[in-house]
């Protein structure tokens, strides 16, 4: 007899737990009231790279399983999935690479070369951004996965029903709304959780998404110094003029998608424990 799992949540980890348990010949069920582009995965950058996640001596190796899976799903054109280099800086003097970056993925130290200073002639392995401030000192760069978040759910979703998984629009306040003839039930309700399991130490992430014009970036770029910025130039609607992304700040509200007109600013983030 097939074991059955209920999964609360539709985004990126809802589907991903799906997935993986109905190619196991798993009977299951998504139970949400939000998915697609309304999830909070729907407006994510959905760049790989472990970021503010503990304990570390686990994430890291899940991490680096994932990257592989991730890497592997570059190879079809419908997943959303491709490579880009990513580039992180510090305003400090010196910033340090990670072991596993270096030892896994091949990180690298970059130079940075003040925009004043920059002749027209691009260096490899230099940043040089005609009209930037010259604030960032050091930095180190290393290819990683990014998703195209509303490509990528889609392409989810579409192989969750193609293995025989069911998305059930509900919303679940409480775990026992849940039919109880299934064998698991797995929480992937994010900012939900506080509802859902009373878990009032789970708060939203957010940062702030400024909208603007294309600039001539062809990779990411992550300045991790406080005030946290990342930009990344993305290929949806939603995104179609390279997002800007600023510090991160605590807030007992759920994030709200950005809209795509130049030059507008909105909410975005995830949700952690504190």
């Amino acid at each position: 007899m097939r074991k059955g799992a209920a999964i609360i949540g539709a985004g990126v980890s809802g589907l991903t737990c799906c997935v993986v348990f109905a190619e196991h010949t798993w009977d299951v069920t998504i139970f949400a009231d939000e998915t697609g582009e309304q999830t909070t995965s729907g407006v994510a950058a959905a760049l790989w790279f472990p970021y503010d996640a503990e304990p570390v001596d686990k994430i890291i190796p899940w991490s680096l399983i994932t990257y592989e899976r991730l890497r592997e799903l570059t190879r079809d054109s419908r997943s959303g999935v491709s490579m880009l280099q990513l580039r992180q800086f510090t305003r400090a003097s010196e910033i340090a690479i990670p072991n596993w970056a270096k030892k896994n993925l091949g990180a690298h130290s970059i130079s940075v070369i003040p925009s004043e200073n920059a002749s027209p002639a691009r260096t490899e392995g230099s940043l040089t951004i005609p009209g930037f401030p010259s604030t960032f000192t050091a930095g180190f760069a290393l290819t990683v996965p990014r998703m195209d978040a509303t490509i990528y759910l889609d392409y989810l979703a579409k192989r969750f029903r193609t293995a025989g998984g069911t998305i059930q629009s509900a919303h679940i306040s409480k775990v026992d709304e849940i039919p109880r003839d299934f064998d698991v039930i797995i929480n992937c309700a994010g900012i939900g959780a506080r509802e859902l399991v009373h878990d009032s130490d789970l708060e939203a992430h957010r940062g702030r998404v400024a909208i603007v014009p294309k600039i001539d970036l062809a990779q990411a770029i992550i300045c991790n110094d406080a005030p946290l910025m990342y930009a990344i130039r993305a290929r949806t609607t939603a995104f179609s003029e390279a997002p800007i992304r600023s510090a991160k700040i605590a807030s007992p509200h759920p994030p709200t998608p950005p809209r795509s007109f130049p030059n507008a600013a909105a909410s975005s983030g995830s949700s952690r424990r504190r």
